[in-house]
């Protein structure tokens, strides 16, 4: 008798305390703007990329917006402005680096619809 009292399963609680929601700092399903990269040893060159926020660095990501290449001078990024700013207002949210291209890449096409 005592072997089948093991086996059955122990009541921790109201049943409403086994349905948890989750925190609200935890967000779920979050598109992130960040940089994958590429490039050899020592050469990097980096994508920038719109990822699920959960998956590795280099995963698979969602769509490519453009590209940074840091050995260069000058501007060394390429970047598609309108779907960058189509995921920021789909709730994107850009790492540091991608947030400052995105803002000197605005600065520029500003600049250039001045003129």
């Amino acid at each position: 008798m005592a072997a089948s009292a093991a086996f059955r399963p122990k009541f921790l609680g109201k049943p409403g305390e086994f349905l948890q929601v989750p925190p609200p700092h935890a967000k779920q399903d979050m598109v992130a703007l960040r940089l994958t990269r590429k490039g050899s040893k020592d050469r990097p060159y980096y994508k920038i990329v719109a990822v699920d926020s959960r998956k590795r660095r280099d995963g698979r990501y969602i769509e490519q917006i453009g590209t940074y290449d840091p050995l260069l001078t000058g501007v060394n990024y390429t970047l598609d402005l309108e779907k960058a700013e189509g995921w920021i207002t789909k709730g994107a949210q850009p790492s540091e680096t991608v947030a400052s291209i995105i803002k000197k890449a605005r600065k520029i096409s500003d600049a250039a619809t001045e003129v």
